[in-house]
């Protein structure tokens, strides 16, 4: 026995006015409609049940189910906020129960053989585009996939089917069900980032945020600085097993999703120097005689720099600098020792006097 599953709930932006009135899968070519293209198939497969996962203007779907004796529809709640994964979420209870097709329900199928070959294990249905390709792409070696990821010059496109044995799609569904289980309430400021998110997305501009959207910016302020630790321990893990384990991420096509977990652990830090672009998959030491070098060439560099330029306007660059860098203070004598420090080293009148004049300023405010 076989099942499919058909992912039908996205808006189909894509394809903007068209889809401003039907979703994308219900979109006519040549007279059908393109979701309508693959049941065909299907049903020349003779797939006993079809689920068609709907979100987006789901009621005009529900032709389907009256044409069509063996289509149920489920309804995917989150289609607007989170992608395909919130389909397969929605259809868990069905995932592993039969060897399962899972397509994408916006695809035109003018050749209905693809859905004929036999099919003895897991696998993706693509196409060998010569050239560059910027779509999803996949290596084949001749036995399996290598790697699945963007981009890639000569390579298998992805065409939107896939099938699974239906021992591999339970392990999916649990996958996936272990990523939804986990208690919102268990990450501080989870729920309220979301109910923005949510807002974000259906507003055009911040000006049409409703003000209790607004005031949500205020209950995930520190949220950062609360899990900061965690951050740590979750770096560090992934530091050990970019290191230890590169062979093992190469040879199972997870170094794209490495590199993606590298930027994101670049975007929670605080520094302003960092590279997005440049992943660092080998980690070295540096040990104090590196540091030390570092340090000297960097205030050689800067010396250089300044030696220039009268004192001035080096002084009003080195405020520039420290207003740009995240300097943060825990107390207020912190704050105090800090401009006790300024004001005792500053060896000028008039700057002294406008440095008195900021502070009370600032005191004032």
């Amino acid at each position: 026995m076989e099942i499919a599953i058909l992912m039908a709930a996205g808006m189909g932006t894509r394809m903007l006015p068209l889809t401003d009135v039907t979703p994308k899968p219900l979109v006519k070519v040549h007279g059908t409609s393109m979701i309508e293209t693959i049941m065909k198939g299907l049903e020349r497969r003779n797939v006993s049940k079809i689920y068609v996962v709907v979100g987006y203007k789901k009621e005009q779907f529900a032709y389907l189910a009256e044409k069509y004796d063996n289509v149920e529809l489920i309804e995917n709640t989150e289609f607007e906020t989170i992608n395909n994964i919130s389909s397969i979420h929605a259809a868990r209870k069905v995932m592993g129960t039969a060897d399962c097709f899972i397509c994408e329900a916006d695809l035109y199928i003018s050749d209905l053989s693809i859905f004929d070959a036999e099919l003895s294990r897991s696998c993706y249905y693509g196409k060998m585009v010569p050239g560059f390709s910027d779509d999803w792409v996949f290596d084949w070696d001749g036995e399996r996939i290598t790697r699945v990821g963007k981009e890639g010059t000569d390579r298998y496109n992805m065409v939107g089917v896939s099938y699974f044995k239906k021992a591999d799609a339970a392990v999916i569904r649990d996958a996936i069900d272990a990523a939804y289980e986990k208690n919102e309430e268990d990450v501080p400021g989870y729920a309220a980032a979301l109910r923005i998110i949510k807002a974000c997305v259906k507003a055009e501009t911040i000006d049409q945020l409703p003000d209790e959207v607004m005031d949500e910016f205020f209950t995930i302020e520190g949220v950062q600085e609360r899990v900061y630790e965690s951050i740590v321990i979750l770096e560090a893990v992934l530091d050990e097993i970019r290191v230890g384990k590169a062979e093992q991420i190469e040879s199972l096509a997870l170094t794209e999703t490495f590199d993606r977990l590298d930027k994101v652990s670049k975007l929670l830090s605080t520094s302003l120097f960092i590279d997005l672009d440049k992943v660092s998959r080998k980690t070295e030491t540096a040990d104090h005689a590196y540091i030390t070098a570092k340090k000297e060439a960097l205030v050689k560099e800067l010396g250089d720099l300044f030696s220039s330029v009268k004192r001035p306007v080096y002084r009003s660059m080195m405020c520039k600098l420290l207003a740009a860098m995240p300097i943060f203070m825990n107390t207020q004598q912190e704050i105090r020792d800090y401009f006790d420090y300024v004001i005792e080293n500053c060896k000028d009148d008039s700057e002294l006097m406008a440095c008195n004049k900021l502070i009370s300023e600032m005191i004032e405010e």
